[in-house]
C-alpha cells in the first residue's frame, strides 16, 4: 500500500507520543486501538491495518489523542496514494 512513502507520519506520531511520555499501552487503552496497530502506524506499515478506512481513522484518532494537528497528516496520507 503506502509503506515507505510516508516515513515521517509514523516518526511524527512516535515523537509526539514520546514527548508526552505516553506508552503504547496508554494510547491503546485510551483510544481503543490495538497496540499492534499503533506499532504499525509508528513503523509506517499501513498495509498491516485492515484497510484504507482504518488507516485514516486510526491515524486521526491517534493524532487527536496526542493533541496533534490532524490535517497535515491526512494530506501526507492522501499524497502518497497519487
Amino acid at each position: 500500500m503506502m509503506e515507505n512513502d510516508v516515513k515521517d507520519i509514523g516518526a511524527q506520531i512516535k515523537a509526539q507520543r514520546e514527548k508526552l511520555g505516553c506508552s503504547l499501552q496508554d494510547v491503546a487503552q485510551n483510544t481503543c486501538i490495538r497496540k499492534t496497530y499503533l506499532e504499525s502506524i509508528e513503523n509506517n506499515q499501513f498495509s498491516d491495518l485492515p484497510g484504507r478506512a482504518y488507516v485514516v481513522g486510526f491515524v486521526k484518532a491517534y493524532a487527536r489523542y496526542l493533541g496533534m494537528d490532524i490535517d497535515p497528516l491526512l494530506v501526507q496520507l492522501e499524497e502518497t496514494e497519487h
